[in-house]
């Protein structure tokens, strides 16, 4: 595509859009220092160690065009060189081991062949009930802007709503709010303590998971066309938890 118009789309995505973005002062140096005091807050070199300056780059937006619709863009924020993706990463696939714990409806599917035995048991049942003339027909829907138009106290209260359902389920089991995590991007993440025999994982409290998870929706500072830009509406495409923030968002709701 021209560059200029990549540049047209960008600044229409993003920086013209005061209503789910806004303009900071800060510089890149600046926004270094904010993730640094942000990490130091809370306490995360345990999981993750902080880089230094001269490594650090600003997350970046871009947007390219929607395959059904090419006047339309998909904003997308990469989080690739983020200095907290790792801890962010550890927090929401906490969160989506929690949820898969829930007692609570919901129709999230968490890979495509879980929907097998289902699917192979309406048709068994249909052509029972309608015999062999049995005919199928198939829709999808999506959700507009599930991921963008999000408030963040939405977000945020549907989180802690899965938290409380966990912690409820663990007080009646008696058993220790705590999950064990491998400090690194695929590792295993897994209900209970860590101890000196796994020196490869750390212990989260649900509480650590639950101030991860708010600081990564509250904190979205991205840089765009020279630019540092501050999200305050919806939850970033590109966030390691924005998948989980949205199941979590379908799970209250």
């Amino acid at each position: 595509e021209c560059p200029v118009l990549q540049w047209q789309r960008e600044r229409r995505m993003y920086s013209d859009n005061t209503e789910k973005y806004s303009r900071t002062t800060m510089s890149p140096t600046d926004l270094y220092h904010h993730f640094k005091r942000l990490s130091a807050h809370h306490s995360w070199d345990h999981m993750a160690r902080f880089p230094a300056e001269n490594r650090f780059q600003p997350p970046y937006g871009y947007c390219f065009q929607k395959a059904r619709d090419p006047m339309k863009d998909r904003p997308i924020i990469s989080y690739f060189s983020h200095p907290l993706k790792l801890v962010y990463r550890i927090g929401a696939r906490s969160l989506a081991l929690m949820l898969t714990t829930a007692d609570m409806d919901h129709f999230t599917l968490w890979k495509i062949s879980d929907m097998s035995p289902t699917l192979r048991r309406w048709m068994t049942d249909i052509s029972t009930s309608f015999g062999e003339h049995t005919r199928f027909l198939s829709w999808a829907a999506d959700v507009k802007e599930m991921y963008t138009r999000v408030p963040h106290t939405e977000a945020i209260r549907a989180v802690d709503f899965v938290i409380a359902r966990v912690s409820m389920i663990f007080d009646r089991r008696r058993r220790r709010h705590s999950i064990r995590a491998e400090l690194r991007l695929h590792g295993d993440i897994e209900f209970g303590k860590a101890n000196h025999l796994t020196p490869q994982f750390t212990t989260l409290s649900f509480a650590d998971i639950r101030a991860i998870c708010v600081t990564d929706i509250l904190n979205c500072y991205f840089q765009s066309l020279g630019v540092i830009l501050r999200q305050d509406l919806g939850v970033p495409m590109g966030s390691p938890g924005a998948p989980t923030f949205a199941i979590c968002l379908c799970a209250y709701f």
